[in-house]
């Protein structure tokens, strides 16, 4: 069977997965599938025996989108794939695969629902595309059986299967797994509005009210202005740019909590990285937080939104007796709900249907 998986110009959290999958799926295929990448020359994979091709891709110049969509179309038809593997931000791109090979399709549905902060455009074209290419696609898969709900279509979410996203390859560094912890709490990622760092500040206020010592660690590229003010305040250590996957590595080992503020979530690979060096998270109640944390055994959810619930959180978590509790738990959780092959085999299985 020839598999063709597609992807452009991704990022975040959507690239991290499609990287992870190139990566993997062809290296833990026994049924000798073939095995074809389309992405961007921006986009670079280590993958043995894999046929790559590369598109130049410029968002903003018309005579690039339409030369490219014939250069899709041609590429598909020439290698002919059993089934076509799509994650993928670009509105036209997709609508150009689903419009001309539905029948065949795999549709990652990464974001069901808009972000919280989005823009109006962004938000009503990522409506638009995923109501016509979920419509349009075989099948359809999700991160975790809470995302499954937001689809409100019945048709669509009968075709709908979850399959969890793994440990990052490129976040696995086994000789940081067992490192002093030097700092109590961090928070990593995107600075973005949805991400609940205001939640965070109230609920750091709230803790040194109570006179709690903690030390606090923000790293993430964005606007930090509206809270920079506050982190000073309380004595918040921030890195406010991209940091390199090894010395993110480093920074979640020497961690004791992740704390994940969400006001609203889709799929997210934080928590695998982050319970792999023994850093259990507290995370609000939203997308594929509820699925990957155990409540009160791998980690701690709280509402989202709720600043006294989240500050309850870290000092509970934080207590010594407690601490341990949590992080005894994290290496079977990863086995059993993360491991690669068992992710791998849950897409052979749906791509064989």
């Amino acid at each position: 069977m020839k598999i063709l998986l597609v992807g452009f110009n991704l990022s975040g959290a959507m690239g991290d997965n499609f990287k992870y999958l190139v990566e993997n799926l062809p290296k833990y295929d026994n049924r000798v599938n073939e095995w074809f990448v389309l992405t961007t020359k921006t986009n670079t994979y280590k993958s043995d025996n894999v046929d790559t091709y590369c598109l130049d891709y410029n968002k903003h110049n018309l005579f690039s989108i339409v030369k490219n969509c014939f250069e899709i179309k041609k590429i598909v038809d020439r290698i002919n794939p059993s089934v076509i593997f799509i994650t993928t931000p670009n509105l036209v791109y997709n609508l150009l695969l689903a419009t001309l090979y539905g029948k065949r399709l795999v549709y990652y549905l990464h974001d069901p629902i808009p972000h919280e902060g989005e823009k109006f455009m962004r938000k009503a074209l990522l409506t638009i595309q995923n109501k016509y290419v979920a419509d349009k696609a075989r099948d359809i898969i999700v991160a975790s059986d809470n995302l499954m709900q937001t689809i409100k279509s019945k048709a669509i979410r009968i075709k709908t299967s979850v399959i969890e996203l793994g440990l990052l390859d490129n976040l696995v560094y086994p000789q940081f797994k067992n490192n002093k912890k030097t700092v109590d709490m961090l928070f990593f990622g995107r600075i973005e509005e949805y991400k609940g760092l205001d939640v965070l500040v109230k609920a750091l206020y709230r803790l040194k009210e109570e006179q709690k010592n903690y030390s606090y660690k923000v790293i993430g590229k964005g606007d930090i202005t509206p809270y920079e003010l506050d982190f000073k305040k309380l004595n918040v250590r921030v890195i406010n740019n991209y940091i390199s996957d090894k010395d993110l590595a480093l920074e979640l080992s020497q961690s004791k909590i992740v704390v994940l503020p969400y006001k609203n979530a889709t799929g997210s690979q934080t928590i695998q990285a982050a319970n792999y060096y023994y850093c259990p998270v507290i995370a609000s109640d939203v997308g594929c937080f509820v699925d990957y944390i155990v409540d009160k055994k791998t980690g701690l959810l709280f509402h989202s939104g709720d600043e006294i619930g989240l500050a309850e959180n870290i000092k509970k978590m934080l207590d010594d007796n407690n601490y341990k509790n949590y992080t005894k738990n994290l290496d079977d959780w990863l086995e059993s709900k993360f491991s690669t092959r068992q992710i791998c085999n849950k897409y052979y299985m749906l791509f064989d249907k």
